[in-house]
């Protein structure tokens, strides 16, 4: 399973996300931030305790966490996370970050380098689905997904948007 965590301190992680929805209410700022880092942590130990292989993501965003994403690593690596995916962020027009150009060559090296050290990385993977999930024949689809997740944490699958 794939969990994108961009950010493990709420300074950085406000940056990156204007708001979260949690049991159908929007939630902002610093509280959004801390809730999402919590729910993050909780969704990969209950993945990890029920055996099931756990990829993170993380997007680098020059200027915001490219240089947390080491932190991140190291954070996820004791947790128990099995292997770390650095994505090079892609400016959309008419988005927060599109202002942002995308990280360089040598950025993504050092990044993944840093991150490197406590996780191993996933370096042949130039860009990746978020929204994917399941296997290769499998029922997909958002319903399917929120079933898997509702099973895992015992309750409701909550959505997470940015």
């Amino acid at each position: 399973m794939t969990v994108t965590v961009n950010g493990i301190d709420p300074d950085i992680v406000e940056q990156i996300y204007s708001w979260i929805v949690v049991q159908g209410k929007r939630v902002f700022g610093r509280e959004a931030a801390k809730l999402l880092i919590d729910r993050q942590a909780g969704s990969i130990e209950a993945l990890l305790n029920a055996g099931i292989l756990v990829k993170i993501n993380s997007v680098i965003i020059p200027g915001i966490n490219d240089s947390h994403i080491g932190k991140i690593a190291q954070v996820m690596a004791k947790r128990g996370a099995d292997i770390h995916n650095c994505i090079p962020l892609i400016p959309t027009a008419n988005t927060v970050f599109s202002g942002l150009h995308e990280p360089d060559p040598a950025l993504i090296h050092r990044v993944r380098s840093e991150a490197g050290i406590w996780l191993q990385q996933m370096s042949h993977c130039a860009r990746c689905r978020a929204d994917a999930c399941g296997k290769i024949g499998e029922k997909t689809g958002g319903e399917a997904h929120f079933e898997r997740l509702r099973l895992l944490t015992n309750g409701p699958a909550e959505a997470v948007c940015a």
